[in-house]
């Protein structure tokens, strides 16, 4: 198993996480920005995880290039798991309503400035068009934000190459 992420404190908590647990064994974590060219094969691996990551890549561009990654590096009939953001989420629609980003579905957080994507169904499945949607789900949920709690409703999308 591989994971990566741009942010290096984040890689470091995954290595104590795994460490904790005592799951190093095949394990490998790395820094790297999903939107520069990703140090894999092509058809790679036999499952992929987006689990928030690309609702935090803030251009169109950057969220294809990562998404072409995933299906350049899955192998022929692989998976890729899509876990993300909602437009029927309470708080993140509050969000793209009083901080827009200026893209469709999209904020800024008020406090960190962290750029947003939220996903409405048609968005989401035109985006992964490329890939057979083997099964979908809807993750409620009440999440807490600001001291205050939200519904929400998060994708859960099962794909093949």
């Amino acid at each position: 198993m591989t994971g990566f992420d741009f942010s290096k404190n984040a890689i470091e908590e995954a290595k104590k996480r795994a460490k904790q647990q005592q799951a190093l064994a095949g394990v490998d974590f790395l820094v790297h920005d999903a939107t520069k060219e990703w140090p894999f094969a092509g058809d790679s691996f036999d499952f992929g995880i987006d689990c928030f990551a690309s609702t935090d890549i803030d251009s169109p561009r950057g969220r294809s290039f990562a998404r072409d990654e995933f299906k350049r590096v899955l192998k022929k009939g692989g998976f890729l798991l899509v876990y993300t953001l909602s437009t029927d989420d309470e708080f993140h629609e509050q969000m793209v309503e009083q901080h827009p980003a200026g893209e469709k579905n999209s904020f800024r957080h008020p406090q960190t400035g962290k750029f947003e994507k939220i996903f409405d169904r048609s968005e989401l499945l035109d985006f992964y068009a490329d890939f057979k949607v083997v099964e979908e789900r809807r993750i409620e949920k009440v999440e807490e934000f600001f001291g205050q709690s939200y519904h929400c409703q998060h994708f859960w999308l099962v794909m093949q190459k």
